[in-house]
């Protein structure tokens, strides 16, 4: 396994590189939006979202079309944040980076 990118805290990138939503769901990903005013959190149908925009849809090279079609549905809200859910047991913490980060 390579070192995920920028990685400090000794997360190590595991099996899975997706992009598309059609990799997130080959993968088990999820997709979840939290809006920065009113703290509400959803977790996006990838059905859905396919339907619209194509399972070939690439979440982080095309996401700006992504971010102008997500309002929250709570207070109306375009200011959000997304969450890339990974499936457990696919991203590994190596010890020692545990070991280096106690006091």
């Amino acid at each position: 396994m390579e070192e995920a990118p920028g990685d400090t805290l000794g997360v190590m990138a595991g099996p899975l590189n997706p992009s598309t939503l059609g990799d997130f769901r080959r993968d088990g990903m999820t997709l979840s939006v939290h809006c920065e005013d009113c703290r509400h959190h959803a977790r996006l149908e990838l059905d859905v979202l396919a339907a619209r925009l194509g399972w070939a849809f690439d979440f982080y090279r095309d996401r700006p079309q992504l971010d102008a079609l997500i309002v929250c549905d709570q207070c109306g809200s375009r200011k959000h944040s997304w969450i890339v859910g990974v499936p457990t047991g696919q991203m590994t913490v190596w010890p020692a980076a545990l070991d280096a980060a106690e006091p």
